[in-house]
């Protein structure tokens, strides 16, 4: 994951699209925090793969 300093380079770009591409660098953090989470639930009840 790029961090905060990604994001903001997406956002600043290039007018419309360098706010497409922040909002997508967003979304696929918040999609990468999901995925974290879910994995820890499952280490909780012993699956160790996802």
């Amino acid at each position: 994951m790029g961090g905060p300093k990604g994001i903001l380079d997406g956002g600043d770009s290039e007018g419309s699209g360098g706010q497409w591409r922040g909002a997508l660098s967003v979304a696929t953090a918040q999609h990468q925090i999901r995925l974290g989470l879910a994995r820890q639930q499952l280490n909780k009840f012993g699956g160790e793969e996802l």
